[in-house]
């Protein structure tokens, strides 16, 4: 297996997601890119930092990730201006299958477990990486934010996988004001969602 890493802090969007896919497919040699994590700061437009890695990586690479406080690579720690940094991943013997459920805010038990059941044909010896919008509701003049419930959400995915299945995860948040996240889900960016990444040999 091959990773390169990329890192980019730079106000233009589109620009900053070209400048990170380029960083990554050279530090790491890559030729043919299987699987991107990709995390930038709520001040990048990840519709436009989106567009900016497919520049490099093509259309046909699924994205997954989202919306991350902060930035921490091998030579940069970065919490402040436009951070945003991705993971290129080839490999010739993994294979991954993408899916993703929204809804999130309404049902979260129902989420996770609408999402295990998209994927089909899971086993044992699997990896499953997922992401989910941690914030419900942001805060208000008045009211603390409203977090969404992974304990629920696990719990929702465990009702149709197999209980020795290794998950893998994390919720993502945007930045420190609780501005509500956005997730890569493949070849999208939406918003309440939870997505999970299914690796396989």
């Amino acid at each position: 297996m091959k990773v390169g890493i990329g890192y980019s802090n730079t106000q233009d969007s589109f620009v900053s997601g070209k400048i990170a896919a380029e960083a990554a497919i050279a530090g790491g040699e890559i030729e043919n890119p299987a699987l991107i994590l990709a995390f930038c700061h709520h001040q990048v437009d990840a519709d436009a930092f989106l567009q900016g890695l497919r520049t490099a990586v093509g259309r046909e690479v699924p994205i997954v990730g989202g919306s991350a406080i902060g930035i921490i690579t091998n030579d940069q720690v970065s919490y402040e201006g436009f951070p945003a940094g991705i993971a290129v991943l080839q490999s010739d013997d993994l294979k991954f299958a993408i899916a993703c459920a929204d809804h999130l805010d309404q049902d979260a038990r129902l989420s996770g477990r609408k999402l295990a059941e998209s994927l089909s044909g899971i086993t044992e010896g699997q990896l499953l990486l997922f992401f989910y919008d941690s914030l419900k509701f942001p805060p208000t003049a008045t009211t603390p934010p409203i977090m969404n419930a992974s304990p629920l959400l696990i719990q929702g995915m465990e009702e149709v996988l197999a209980p020795s299945l290794p998950i893998l995860g994390a919720g993502l948040l945007g930045d420190f004001d609780f501005h509500p996240p956005r997730q890569f889900c493949g070849f999208s960016v939406a918003c309440q969602t939870v997505g999970l990444s299914d690796m396989r040999r």
